[in-house]
C-alpha cells in the first residue's frame, strides 16, 4: 500500500516564509461577494505577473500575439501566443498548451504572462496560453470542452501559430492540470496515432473527493486529502467551494485521470512529468497516477517538493520556486528530446526526484 506521508512537512524554507510573509486566507473575506473575490485575486495575479515582465524585461524578449478560439457553443475562447522574440515569424517551433491554474475559478491571459514567456525563452519554443471560461457562470463540462476545442484549433491553426506538426505538448497547473490530463486522454482513447508528444501536470487535480481510492494507501490518516485539510491556499473548504462552483452533478462522467483508468491500457501514452507538492492536498492523487502510468510502461517523470503547499510556486522568495521553473523547462525540454527515459534519480531509473 502506498505512503506518501514523508513528503508532508512543513519544510524549514515554509516556515520561514511565514514569519515575514502573510499568506492570504483562502476564501471569500467576510462580507464579499464571490464576483468580487474573484476579481481582486486575478487582479492580483496580473499585478504579479506583470511585475515579473518589467523585472526580466520579457516584453521585448518575447512576442505575443492573441487569438480567438471558437468553440463547439458557437463562442470563442481567448488564447495568447508566445514565441522568443528573436526566432523568426516564419520559423516552426514545438508549441506548449498551456491551462492556468485556479480552481476554474481564477486566472486570466494577463496573469500567466510572465510564467508563459519564461517558458517560451528558456525552451525556445511557442507557448499558447488558453484562457478557458471560468465558473461560477460557466458549470462543467465548459471548462473541458474549451481545452479539447483549442487543443483541435490548434492543431488545424499549426502554420499561424508557427508550430511543427507533432511536436506538440500539453500541460497545466492544478485545474489546468486537470484539464490537460483530460486532453492527453481524450486524445489517446480517440486518436489511432497520438498528436501529443507528452503532457507536463503540475501540481495537478486529477480526483473529486468522493472518488478518491483510499483503499490504495496504507491507511485514510497518512492521506494528502486528511493531512492537509486545513493546509494554506487549498485547505477542505477553498476546494470544495471550486468543487461547488464547477456543478458538476455526476462526476463519473468526469474525465479525470484517476477515475476510469484502473482498467485501461495506458502502455502507449506519451511521456509524462509530474511537479508534485508535499504539503497539498492534491499529492496523493497525482503520485497515485503517476505510478498507476510508470507500471504500465510510461515513461514518466515524477519531481515531488517536500513541504510546501499547492501554490507555493508564488512566492518568488523561495528557493523552491526557483527550482519549480527549472524542473518545467527540463520536462518539456525531456519530452521533447529523443530519450525514452527521464534522467534518473540517484541512479534509479523512475524514481520519484525529491527536490531539496
Amino acid at each position: 500500500m502506498a505512503d506518501y506521508s514523508q513528503y508532508q512537512g512543513p519544510s524549514a524554507e515554509w516556515v520561514e516564509l511565514t514569519k515575514t510573509t502573510v499568506v492570504p486566507a483562502a476564501g471569500p473575506a467576510p462580507g464579499q461577494s464571490i464576483e468580487d473575490y474573484q476579481k481582486a485575486a486575478n487582479a492580483g495575479r496580473e499585478k504579479a505577473s506583470a511585475l515579473s515582465m518589467e523585472k526580466l524585461g520579457l516584453r521585448t524578449k518575447v512576442s505575443q500575439k492573441d487569438f480567438q478560439v471558437p468553440t463547439r457553443d458557437g463562442q470563442s475562447v481567448r488564447a495568447r501566443l508566445y514565441r522568443p522574440a528573436d526566432v523568426p515569424s516564419e520559423e516552426r517551433l514545438p508549441l506548449y498548451i498551456f491551462f492556468h491554474g485556479g480552481g476554474y475559478f481564477f486566472g486570466t491571459l494577463d496573469s500567466e504572462d510572465a510564467r508563459c514567456c519564461r517558458v517560451a525563452l528558456a525552451c525556445r519554443i511557442a507557448v499558447l496560453n488558453v484562457c478557458y471560461r471560468h465558473t461560477p457562470h460557466f458549470k462543467y463540462p465548459t471548462q473541458h470542452h474549451d481545452a479539447w476545442d483549442s487543443f483541435e484549433w490548434a492543431n488545424q491553426h499549426l502554420a499561424d501559430l508557427g508550430a511543427q506538426e507533432g511536436q506538440l505538448i500539453v500541460g497545466g497547473v492544478s485545474s489546468g492540470g486537470s484539464l490537460a490530463a483530460a486532453t492527453m486522454l481524450k486524445e489517446y482513447r480517440s486518436s489511432a496515432e497520438c498528436r501529443l508528444r507528452g503532457q507536463v501536470l503540475c501540481i495537478p487535480s486529477l480526483c473529486p473527493t468522493e472518488l478518491f481510492p483510499f483503499d490504495q494507501l496504507a491507511s485514510k490518516e497518512i492521506s494528502s486529502l486528511h493531512q492537509n485539510a486545513d493546509a494554506p491556499i487549498l485547505p477542505r473548504a477553498q476546494r470544495a467551494l471550486f468543487f461547488n462552483m464547477l456543478d458538476a452533478k455526476d462526476y463519473s462522467e468526469l474525465p479525470y485521470s484517476m477515475y476510469g483508468t484502473q482498467k485501461m491500457d495506458l502502455s502507449k501514452l506519451p511521456k509524462s512529468a509530474f511537479l508534485v507538492a508535499g504539503m497539498d492536498a492534491l499529492r496523493d492523487e497525482a503520485l497515485l497516477y503517476a505510478e498507476q502510468l510508470q507500471a504500465c510502461g510510461v515513461p514518466t517523470d515524477v519531481h515531488i517538493f517536500p513541504g510546501v503547499p499547492h501554490g507555493f510556486h508564488r512566492y518568488e522568495q523561495l528557493s523552491a520556486t526557483r527550482r519549480w521553473d527549472e524542473v518545467v523547462n527540463e520536462s518539456i525540454k525531456w519530452i521533447l528530446s529523443d530519450a525514452k527515459e527521464a534522467p534518473s534519480a540517484n541512479g534509479t531509473p523512475g524514481a520519484f526526484k525529491v527536490e531539496s
